[in-house]
This record gives C-alpha cells, structure tokens and sequence, in this order.
C-alpha cells in the first residue's frame, strides 16, 4: 500500500503543471510590405544545360511578425516569435506565374520564427545557456548566421531571399570571462525526415538519419585599445542528406571541419579594418557511407574576407567609404569520385553582401537553381572585388551604393563551350560585375521607407547561350528592384 501512495505521490508531482513568475513582458513585432520587380534572369547555362528562367516578374510580399519576450524569475527569459510572410493575392494552395519553390504553398500559415528560453548564471555565474529556435551569428556572419534550410517553410513567397526564417533549432552555451567569451554549440541546421531514425535497426544508425547537424566552439577576445575584438573557431557539421547544396554532387554527403581566425580594429580614428580567413578539411561520401575508399574524396579548402571602411566626420553627409575582398576556394572537377576536392562547401552563412550575385544557384526562388553542378554559385569558387560607400544628405534620408567585381577561382574542368569551327574553348574566369543602390527614408522613428536597386551585368563567362560563338557573349543583364515600408511596433 504505501508503494502505492509513493508511486501516485510521484504521477501527482510530474503531472502537475509548473507555472513561472513573470516580472516583466513586453510584446513587439513589425510588418514590412516590399513591392519587386525582376527581369533579365536568363544568363544563359554553362555546359550545355537547358537554359534557367528568364522573362520578368513582378509582384507584392509581406512579412508580419510578432514577439514577445518574458522575464521570469532567478535570470530566466523566454523570447518567441511568430511570422506569416506571403506573396499578395496568393490566395489558394499554389503561386501561378511566380518563381517559387516547387511543391504546395501555405500562404495563410504562422510559423514559428523564434522559440528559445535563456538561462544566465546557469549552475556556474559566468555560464548563460540558451536552448530552443534562436538567432546564432558569429563574427560577421562569414561562416555561421544564416539557416538557409529554414527559409520559407510554407512556400508562400517568390523571393526567398527575403525570408525571415533564419534561425536554428539548438544549444548554446556561452562562458562571459570578460574580457573573454567562450560560445559552445550544437544545432539541427536540417532534419527533413526525423522519423526515419525511429525506423531502422538503433536510434543512433547513420544510414537512417537524413539531417545536417553542426557543432563547435567559438572563444573571442575583446582589447582594450583600438575597438579591438579577435575570434578564432572551429565547427564541425555532418551531412547526413544527399545534395547539401545544389552544387555539390547529389550523389556526396559531407563530414566537414572548420577552422578560422578572424579580427578587426581601429587604427586611427574613422577607420575600420577587418580581416577573416577559413580553412576547410574533412571528406566527402558516397550516399551509402559504408561503401568502398575510392568513393571518398577528402576536402581541403579555403575562405577569406578583407576589408576596411573610413568614416569622414568632419563632413555634414558623413560619407563613408570602402573597400572589400571576398574569396571561395574552387573545385575543377566537382563530378569526380577520386581526389581531393577544393573547393569550398558552404556553411551556414549569414553574410550576403550584393543583391543578386551570392544567390545564384541557391534554392531561394530566383530562378538560377538549374541543378547544373558547373553553374556558377555565389557561395563557391569566386573572388569578388568590391568598392562600397553611403551618405547621409539628412538625419531621415540614407544612400548606400556597391560595386563588385567578380571573377572564377579556378576554371572548371569540360566547362567550354564550341565556336562554329568545331573548336572547344575554356570559358573566361569573368564572371561579371554588380552594382547594388539602396535608399532608405525614416518616415518617422518606427516607420521606414527602402528603395533598392541591383543590376548584374554578365561577364565573359557567359557566353552566347547557343554556344556556337564563345567570343559573343549573353547580354541580358539581370536586374532587381525593390521598394519597401516597414513598421516597427
């Protein structure tokens, strides 16, 4: 008998539901309208693959959010976001004339954006720890700030790249030593078919799960003097899905490290210098992991980001300008089964710095995900040149403008195209150049106005989209246009 009133004793005590102290709520959000319009995607497909969509579009978004975040008692808070995002007049379960993502459209679903609690002084004073969907970025964003796997889950807007699901389901837990910090996490980057590990022989069989998974340490050091701040990293993900981006060989999974260092200071007053590089090692394999060596190849690539930036302040527009250098280490023969593979695979990247350029042959609507392993991609093999600068003519009215050159790392092996002559010839390593203007106007303290403007102009890698004459090459520029109004509340 008394087992049994211990044993109800503990259901009782589990089954009672524990509710928290609030000491503070505060409820926010915003909803953006942009108004886009697209033309001149077609750019012609290396290697003889059927050319990408072209014509124009033009058509309406919104994005709506709401959060709302809570303190509660002994340094816990909750945070929890909730957005709908959709393309005007998507009204039924699909989009017609409007690039999207195949498959069915929920343009009336909210999903849940952010859903993570914080726990500061957790079991050790220097120690935070956070759990759930949250924001993760580091540095600038170069190797990790961007879950582009989360990006429009309801397929209900044709511009992907404007989608505001970009956080990650996860662990953080982060050590203030101030001046150090020492971030330690784990996140489910993917998990497209979860249940599949339920299915086969154990719950910890390779074969079965099918996600992207990273995990890793980032310890940063602020200085003193100059604004100084230094990082070094390293993560490590595994891909256990095949086609992690539509670039890689659809046939390969990934078992990747990262390594890097990054910094920036001040060495004089207005000026900014900053500087990034990354190392890639790890392997590639079959889609059956278990298969022979020579289906492995092992990685060894690279990633870099220069820049600096000069404020002129004794000036009434406070111009700014700059320069900046961007590189993705490339691969010649991405087909291949044997050797090593160097070019770089990307991660979960937060920093995009043109409008056009480092979405192509991403899944983000555009039009450019062709399948083509040769197409050009903004995240791989490519260097970028880049002169930026903004003014400031009132306190309510902003100009930004960019140009950026870009060019091949390394030519890509079969990658020609054939005169009339019969004669193959390599493509040229220019890639094109990009212009980006943006305009902002704040309205009043929480209502802001944007008009943005990116053209890219093909370079010779683009050649006629026949192929029957490499010296003639694709002259449909493709352009954007996009304004918008947001409301902060």
């Amino acid at each position: 008998m008394r087992k049994l009133v211990v044993l109800i004793a503990i259901v009782a005590l589990f089954a009672v539901p524990a509710y928290a102290e609030v000491q503070n709520v505060k409820v926010s959000g915003d909803i953006t309208l942009r108004g886009l319009h697209r033309a001149g995607t077609n750019l012609g497909a290396p290697l003889g693959a059927s050319t990408v969509n072209g014509g124009a579009d033009m058509f309406f978004m919104s994005t709506v959010r709401v959060k709302v975040d809570a303190d509660l008692t002994d340094n816990v808070s909750t945070c929890v976001r909730l957005v709908n995002e959709k393309d005007w007049g998507s009204n039924s379960a699909s989009i017609p004339g409007v690039l999207t993502n195949s498959g069915v459209a929920s343009p009336y679903n909210v999903g849940v954006d952010l859903a993570y609690v914080t726990m500061k002084e957790f079991l050790y004073q220097p120690l935070t720890l956070t759990l759930g969907r949250q924001p993760v970025v580091f540095g600038k964003g170069f190797i990790v700030g961007n879950n582009v796997y989360a990006w429009d889950p309801n397929n209900s807007i044709g511009a992907n790249e404007y989608s505001t699901f970009t956080a990650f389901d996860g662990i953080r837990a982060t050590l203030d030593y101030n001046p150090w910090t020492i971030d330690a996490i784990y996140l489910v980057i993917s998990e497209p078919n979860s249940l599949l590990k339920l299915v086969g022989p154990s719950m910890d069989d390779t074969k079965t799960k099918t996600g992207i998974d990273m995990m890793g340490v980032n310890v940063g050091y602020k200085f003193s003097e100059y604004s100084g701040e230094a990082e070094a990293y390293y993560f490590f993900s595994r891909d256990h899905q095949s086609a992690q981006w539509p670039f890689v060989d659809p046939a390969l999974k990934s078992e990747l490290n990262v390594v890097g260092l990054r910094g920036s200071f001040e060495p004089i007053a207005n000026l900014s210098l900053w500087g990034e590089g990354a190392y890639q090692f790890g392997h590639t394999l079959n889609a059956d992991r278990f298969t022979a060596p020579t289906d492995r190849r092992d990685v060894s690539a690279w990633a870099c980001d220069f820049g600096l930036q000069y404020i002129f302040s004794d000036y009434a527009w406070k111009p700014k300008l700059g320069g900046e250098i961007i590189a993705y280490s490339g691969e010649k023969n991405p087909t291949s089964a044997t050797g090593k593979y160097k070019g770089w695979i990307p991660t979960p990247t937060g920093k995009f710095d043109t409008a056009i350029f480092e979405f192509l042959n991403l899944p983000t609507g555009l039009g450019y995900n062709t399948g083509d392993l040769y197409a050009p991609s903004g995240l791989t093999n490519n260097i970028q040149y880049s002169v930026f600068g903004a003014i400031q003519p009132t306190e309510s009215i902003g100009v930004s403008a960019r140009y950026t050159h870009l060019r091949l790392v390394r030519s890509l092996a079969n990658d020609y195209t054939v005169d009339s002559t019969g004669a193959a010839h390599t493509r040229s390593k220019h890639l094109g150049d990009e212009v980006d203007v943006m305009m902002t106007y704040d309205y009043t303290e929480d209502v802001q106005f944007g008009l943005l403007g990116a053209v890219f102009f093909p370079g010779d890698y683009y050649d006629d989209s026949t192929g029957v004459d490499p010296d003639v090459k694709s002259t449909a520029t493709d352009h954007r246009l996009v304004g918008s109004v947001k409301v902060s509340f």
